[in-house]
């Protein structure tokens, strides 16, 4: 599933009129730089020494493994605007800040010439290739450099649009001097009315996708298309819950033969599974592309609410008032007699349809429902 790229309206200020952290008087030559630690958290534009209208770029506007990085003119998009975040003991990550968890990454082993582009986050120890430091390089400049040991430069040192930035060793030279130049944007979350082309101001649910939009929980089908009235397929949920408590990092075997590593929703899977949050069928698959059923989507989420401490509250039988009560799953009573006690299911004709399906629409307001409560 591709992250949604959209363009932002960003004023940049100059990182030396408002930035609290400070360089002191450090001399600029990369041999006498100082580290700097406590670079506040944020998104940036990356701003080159060359020239000040050039800045760091991930081509295209990708936001799919391996895309590079170019110097390409500044232009206000989301592929220029990058989040800088602690990792802890004075290196950071660098995330294409539209992304989930698209960070700046260096090609191979991180020799000098590798290319330095995006890829998604390594949850393990052996993710160096994505930490990156700070180092005063004078005139409210840095050195970013990527704990293999080289530095961010800008290939051959020129200027032109769509000049690769690789990692080198330190030169001092301009080619590897950064501004960071933090971002305000005029505003953080446009309305998903002009975002997505299947949604228009009438429809019922644009507060709700409106709230999981913002928050990262769910994001568009594609670009443009959110598709409100398709159903929920069953990775697309346990990936809305994952993204929800913080997608921690996840470890261990992949149980399931039709969950394939490196998928977008490989890890929410994984951590689905041993949180008990959802399971695989009784064939050993996970169940990948199938639509989830309203019963299972209650279940999934009565588990996430258990794990997160939420009120659990429910009337007894409560699913038992409807016409087609019996349909439900003995596995899934409890749940249901919760999500409907709870108002995060409601009813048609008397009847609670626990086979049937649920829309991307109907989950974003389940989730709206139930996660304002605990904001």
């Amino acid at each position: 599933m591709k992250t949604l790229i959209r363009r932002l309206s960003t004023i940049c200020i100059s990182v030396a009129s408002i930035m609290t952290y400070t360089f002191g008087s450090v001399a600029s030559s990369l041999n006498a730089s100082a580290t700097v630690n406590n670079v506040n958290a944020g998104n940036y534009v990356l701003e080159s020494a060359l020239d000040s209208n050039k800045v760091a770029d991930v081509a295209w506007g990708e936001t799919t493994d391996e895309s590079n990085l170019w110097l390409y003119e500044r232009n206000y998009t989301d592929a220029q605007t990058f989040k800088i975040t602690s990792a802890g003991n004075g290196y950071y990550t660098i995330q294409m800040a539209v992304t989930d968890n698209m960070v700046l990454d260096v090609c191979g082993s991180g020799y000098q010439g590798c290319n330095v582009q995006i890829y998604h986050y390594k949850c393990n120890s052996s993710n160096d290739d994505q930490l990156w430091s700070f180092e005063d390089a004078g005139d409210g400049y840095v050195y970013i450099k990527s704990k293999t040991g080289c530095y961010l430069d800008v290939s051959g040192g020129y200027s032109d649009d769509m000049t690769n930035i690789q990692v080198w060793p330190g030169n001092g030279t301009d080619s590897q001097r950064w501004k960071l130049v933090p971002c305000i944007e005029e505003y953080l979350n446009p309305s998903v009315v002009d975002i997505f082309k299947d949604i228009n101001a009438e429809h019922w649910f644009v507060p709700d996708v409106q709230y999981v939009y913002e928050r990262g929980i769910m994001v568009g089908k594609t670009n443009d298309i959110f598709d409100p009235f398709g159903l929920l397929l069953r990775e697309e949920f346990v990936q809305a819950l994952y993204n929800h408590i913080g997608k921690p990092c996840v470890s261990g075997t992949n149980p399931y033969p039709d969950v394939k590593e490196g998928a977008w929703y490989y890890n929410a899977v994984l951590w689905a599974r041993q949180k008990d949050i959802a399971n695989g069928y009784g064939n050993g698959n996970f169940g990948v592309g199938d639509p989830i059923t309203r019963e299972q989507f209650a279940l999934m989420l009565y588990k996430y609410a258990k794990l997160r401490g939420y009120d659990l509250t429910a009337v007894s039988g409560k699913s038992s008032c409807y016409n087609d009560s019996s349909k439900i799953s003995s596995w899934a009573k409890n749940a249901m007699d919760w999500a409907i006690t709870q108002g995060l299911l409601t009813s048609c004709n008397n009847n609670i349809n626990p086979q049937g399906n649920t829309t991307r629409a109907e989950c974003a307001h389940s989730l709206k429902k139930l996660f304002e409560r605990y904001e």
